[in-house]
Formats: C-alpha cells, structure tokens, sequence
C-alpha cells in the first residue's frame, strides 16, 4: 500500500511542476510579485520528487513515510488547483481584463503565498523526522523507478482487450455494487482509486470505497474523480470544489449536491453523459461557460437525443477545452466562440435529421402562434423542452433534414483540431469551408452534402485534398428518402489525402472514379446508395493491398450477381452487404479473397445462392440477417459442413425464414422488407413520440384555449 501512495504522490508532483514552470514564465506572475514564490516551488517540489523516488527504493516504509507522501500528493493536487485559476483568470490578459480581475489577482497571489509557505513546512517536515535514508548505492531503485514510468507510459497506450490480470478484481467490484441493489439498497457512488494513467479500474492495484458511514471524513474531503450510477445516492457531505471529473449513468441523480455546471464545479475538467439515461438541458449548456478548466465534455445522449438547441458564446471562455461530443442535438449552427478554442482536438457536433412536430413550414409557422399553450400544465417539461428545441432547430436550419452543423468563419484556427464531424456543407460559407484544408492536423472528417451547390462540392475537394494528416473521410449526400448524388466525386482532379485509412461514401456514384485505385493505404471502404456498375468498381476494389472490410448497403452494387475475381481482395477480411434487390447471386473464384474470415448479408434475395466459398480457407462464418433470403440453402451449408475451417452459417430467423428452395428462379413468393434507407440509425418509429402536445394543439377546446388566452 505504501509504495501505491509513493507512487501516486511521485505522479502528481510531475504534473504540479510542470504547471509551475508554465505559470511561472508569465509575465503576470512578475507583475503581481509571486513569480519567486513560483519558481521557489517548482525548485522545492523537485527536490522533493527526488526524495519519493529514493523513498521507492527503500526497504522498509513506515506509517509515518506514508502519511507525508499523502500529504505531498494533496499538495500537489491544490498547486495545480491554484496555478490552473492563475493561469485561466489573470495570465496572458490585456490591460482592461488585468483591471476587471484585480480581486482574482489579489485572492490567488494569497494562495501562491500560502502555498509556499506548506511547501516549505512539508519539505523541513522530511528533514525534521528523517523519513528518508539517502543510500549512494541506488542503481537498483532508481531502475524500478524508471520501470514504473515506463509501466504508467504502457498503461496509458495499451489496448484494454490486451490487458491481463485485472478480471478478479473487477468481478468482486461488479458483486459489490450488485449486492447493494439486490438487497434493496439506493444506489452509491463507487470510487475507484488507481494510478496515473488509468480511468475506472487500476490495473496495478485495486482500492474500492463505497460511499456511506463507514467511509473516513478525509477521504469524503478529497474525492476527485465521481461516477454517479442511479437517480438516489447517498450525501457525500464533500468538498465538490475539489472534484475534476463527473462521469453518470443510469437516471439523473436528485440530491441537494451540485450538479453539471454549478459554480460549485469550477475545479471541474471532465463531464460525461454519454452513458446517461438522461439528457442535458439548454439551461444547464448556458452556464457551461462558468466552469473554466474543462478539457472534456461529452453531453452526447445516451438513450435518444438531447434537446439543446445552441451553444452558449461563453463557450470561447473554455480555452483549455480539448473534446466536445454534443452529437445527437437539435444544433444547427456553431457560434464563432468555437474558434477560440485553440486547444480543441476533437469537435463532434450532429443534429437529429427527422421532426416530430414540424414537417413542413406552414406547421412550424401554425405551431409557433400556439406557445402560450406549451407553458401551460397541459405540457410535461420534458415534451415541452423538446418542442422549444425542435421549433428552434427548424426555423435556424431552414428545415434542413441532414445531421450537419453549420461551421463558422474562423474554424481555420483550431490548429490543434483532429476530428470534426459532422459540417453540413450547404449552409456552411465557402470560405469556412476552404479554411478546412487548414486545418493541418485534421485526421477524421465526416461531411453532409445534400442540397450544396457545385461550387461547394468543388471547393470541399479542394479542401480536402490538402489534409496530409487525414485517415478518415465520411462525405453523405443522401437524405432521408435515400437519394443523392455524389457524382462530383468523378472529377479527375480529386486526388485523395496519401494516408487516408477509412472511407464512407453516402449516395450515386454511378461510374467507379479513377482515383479509387490511389486508396492504396485504406483499410475499411462503406459505399451507400452508390449503384456502381459491373466490371470496372470490382476491379478497382479487387486491387486495393491493404483493404480489410467492404460494407456496401442500400444498392451500392448495380450487377445482378457479384463476382470475386481470381487474385482480387487479397486482404479482405469481412464483407457486410445490405439491401441489395437487384443481386441474385455470389460468386467466389479460386484464389478471390483468401484471408476472407466474415460474411454478413442482409435485406437481399439471392435466387442463385452463394457459390465457391470451399476457396475462402480462412472463412469463420456467413451471417444472414434480417431480411436475407437464398436459393440453394441446403447446398451452402454441405459446402460449409466440408469446410477445412469448420465456418458456421448463422440464421437468426431460422432456416424456413431464409431459404428459398434447391431451384435457381424458384416460384416462391417473398415479401419485400424494406429497411431504412437512412443506414444510420437515427431515425426509428417516431409517429407517437410527441402525442401529448399534438393531443392538445388539435384538440376540439383548441381555438376556445388560444382565444382565451390572447384576450387574457
């Protein structure tokens, strides 16, 4: 346990001193006389980072070693506290701002001061009790110690799937928190406290607190990092100023602690929502700006959509925000304080692309004359907010009916920006959309194209062709009826990014391009709604080296039967089809595909079957999906039964469902499932989401409501 809190403390005072160099080479540190004390710190908390590595090494720790390495890790955490306000409230200003924040100055000049003052006290307390024995002879310590950076830089990389030997304490975390619900318990808030680098489960060594009596009042005081689970939980009786992340599931939480974006959070770095089972509130974004050392924000509905419908423009107030996930809102439009926020590496932003309420114009305009309504009792909270937000959305967007968001002039400034998805290229400026060939770093971009002009599509593949960087492209013309055109994409001048590894296409294409064949580096290929012709797109895919995974869905093929070439498709893995009511059948030629393992069909006929899977050696399984009906059944599976890899034929609706019969052109009536055009999966049955207000808006004591309200 000892050398756990070593090696915690040891991982704060690296970050408090990095944060000390940078506050401390302000020039508004010298003006305000704290850049000595500053620099004074930074020298001490070296010194006794020194200290905690010798202490690592040796033998024997006693309890009294271990409380002053607490100490020193609560010591680091309130450094870096007070260097992240110094750095957000008073560096870097302009006069006018220094003048507005002379009371922040004054406040945090008392803290440096004071802090200095515990920093001296903790480092004499070292040489006052001789807690470390300095031994000339460390070669052996100091090699584990750089062992332990070189585990924590691991930790941090490593991919969770190769992870061992953490299972049996995740499973008894699992029963304990199982064992309280199952008695009948409210849920509680579960701490897990690891090392640097990890998030939820230390994968050194394994400490669980519950929350309740029986937690020590000193751990209540220094809970950082929170994981709410549940509508009710138990009161912490805590400092919520010192807590840096939130993370919740399940319902929202009802307790007297504050929530989101309270004044009480200003401390906060991370808020995730992703796996709520509830949405955030316009009211709540709107004071998002308060909370100025965010780095995190992941707002995204877990269950549905959210019903902010705008940014706040204190947005441009969060300068060390780093990732902002709001996709799944009713946002149309970025405000320009996006630009501002010169450490953004990731902006994922997408509207819902459907409407409840106004289908057409003539309703939004009918609708809005009826909002006294909507603030009566008549309405639920819930329905009301997504009725405000949808009304907003419709009349800001123009009825646009596409997941992009409008990006502002200025974007070119996130020189930091990795991924940006999703923009909708028809209501976003020509110049904006140029400054995203500016964007030097950008790595994943995914676009809306329905309704843009030429000029437009012209000035995105220009754009795009100056990415270096970029390894993921996403370009959707389709609406939701399914159609689209991407045929611009055909200019010979496209020359597509060199490192490119991901590319989806949503709408006609119609002629395979010539520059597919450049995709030499992609590994994975979605074409939707593209109804390529035979012959020359097989070819073209056929020869890519490295490609790995095809998906084509909604008539991306235009053949009556799909042929995999002698020699093509040498590296593909998985093949995934979807709606395809033309194709008839498949066919595999020997030496087609060899490192072939999946297959997954669904919503086709295939009146000729399958044929030539005995040349797929690596095949694993064929999956016909929902949907998927075939001729020859009974033949593909004594193929797949003398298989040399032993595949398996997966047929979720069972074999009747599936099979057409032994007959090539069978008599066999099969009804047409058509799915969703719209192969995103945001859509779904909405016809009685918003019942409630449509029950009042066209109920028969309507119009004696809306007179009697406009005369009142």
């Amino acid at each position: 346990m000892a050398e756990t809190v070593l090696s915690m403390a040891r991982s704060m005072l690296g970050s408090a001193i990095s944060k000390a160099a940078a506050a401390g080479a302000q020039e508004m540190s010298l003006l305000m006389g704290v850049q000595k004390e500053i620099w004074f710190m930074k020298d001490e908390l070296k010194t006794t980072q020194a200290f905690l590595i010798a202490a690592e090494a040796m033998k024997k720790k006693d309890l009294l070693l271990k409380v002053w390495a607490e100490q020193v890790r609560s010591l680091s955490y309130d450094i870096e506290d007070c260097l992240d306000e110094f750095m957000v409230h008073v560096g870097s200003r302009s006069l006018s701002q220094q003048l507005t924040k002379l009371k922040y100055r004054h406040h945090i000049a008392v803290q440096i001061r004071n802090l200095k003052a515990r920093v001296e006290e903790v480092s004499s307390r070292n040489t006052r009790y001789n807690l470390i024995s300095m031994d000339a002879s460390n070669a052996i310590g100091e090699m584990d110690s750089y062992m332990e950076d070189i585990r924590n830089h691991l930790a941090i990389n490593s991919d969770e799937a190769e992870l061992v030997g953490f299972a049996t304490p995740k499973r008894e975390l699992l029963d304990k928190i199982n064992a309280n619900v199952d008695n009948g318990h409210a849920r509680r808030v579960i701490c897990v406290v690891g090392m640097g680098g990890l998030v939820s489960i230390s994968r050194e060594e394994n400490f669980v607190h519950s929350s309740g009596d029986n937690v020590p009042r000193t751990l209540k005081e220094n809970f950082r990092h929170i994981v709410c689970h549940g509508s009710d939980y138990q009161t912490l009786g805590m400092d919520w100023s010192r807590v840096r992340s939130l993370t919740f599931f399940g319902e929202r939480p009802m307790g007297p602690e504050p929530l989101f974006c309270s004044p009480q959070l200003r401390m906060l770095r991370t808020l995730d929502l992703e796996n709520a089972e509830f949405s955030f509130t316009q009211k709540e974004i709107n004071i998002m700006g308060l909370l100025r050392h965010l780095k995190y924000v992941n707002v995204r509905c877990g269950q549905g959509h959210s019903n902010i419908y705008a940014l706040p423009r204190s947005i441009g107030k969060l300068h060390g925000l780093q990732a902002l996930d709001i996709r799944c809102s009713h946002i149309s439009t970025l405000p320009t304080e996006i630009s501002k926020l010169q450490s953004l590496r990731s902006l994922r932003c997408s509207k819902i692309w459907y409407y409840h309420y106004f289908e057409i114009p003539k309703e939004c305009m009918v609708s809005t004359l009826c909002l006294p309504i909507i603030f009566t009792p008549l309405v639920a909270s819930k329905d009301r907010d997504e009725f405000i937000a949808e009304l907003h959305m419709a009349y800001s967007s123009c009825w646009s009916r596409t997941l992009g968001v409008r990006v502002p002039v200025g974007i070119s400034k996130l020189k930091q920006l990795q991924f940006l998805e999703v923009v909708g290229i028809r209501r976003t400026k020509t110049k904006a959309i140029q400054e995203l060939g500016e964007l030097c770093h950008l790595r994943k971009l995914s676009v809306t194209t329905k309704g843009a002009t030429d000029k437009k599509c012209k000035t995105l593949c220009e754009a795009v062709q100056k990415l270096s960087s970029l390894r993921s492209l996403s370009i959707d013309a389709k609406d939701d009826s399914g159609t689209g055109t991407l045929e611009w994409l055909g200019s010979a001048a496209f020359s597509p990014p060199p490192r490119m590894r991901s590319l989806k296409l949503y709408g006609y294409i119609g002629e395979m391009p010539d520059w597919f064949s450049n995709l030499t580096q992609v590994v994975k290929i979605l074409l939707s709604g593209s109804k390529l012709k035979e012959g020359k797109a097989m070819e073209i895919l056929g020869a890519l080296p490295n490609l790995m995974i095809l998906r084509l869905y909604w008539r991306a093929y235009a053949g009556h039967e799909l042929v995999f070439r002698e020699g093509a498709f040498q590296c593909l893995k998985k093949l995934d089809m979807e709606s395809f009511y033309q194709l008839r059948g498949m066919k595999f030629e020997e030496g087609a595909s060899p490192q072939m393992e999946s297959i997954e069909i669904k919503h086709c006929k295939l009146e000729s079957g399958i044929t030539g899977i005995n040349h797929l050696p690596r095949l694993k399984e064929i999956s016909l999906g929902y949907g998927c009906k075939m001729a020859r059944l009974g033949t593909l599976q004594e193929e797949v039964n003398g298989h040399r890899n032993q595949p398996v034929v997966r047929l979720p609706e069972g074999r009747s469902y599936h099979d057409l019969g032994q007959v090539e052109g069978t008599d066999v009536q099969v009804q047409a499932t058509e799915p969703d055009p719209h192969p995103r999966g945001l859509a779904g049955d909405h016809s009685d989401h918003g019942e409630r207000i449509r029950s009042v808006l066209r109920s028969s004591n309507f119009s004696i409501l809306l007179h009697e309200l406009y005369n009142n």
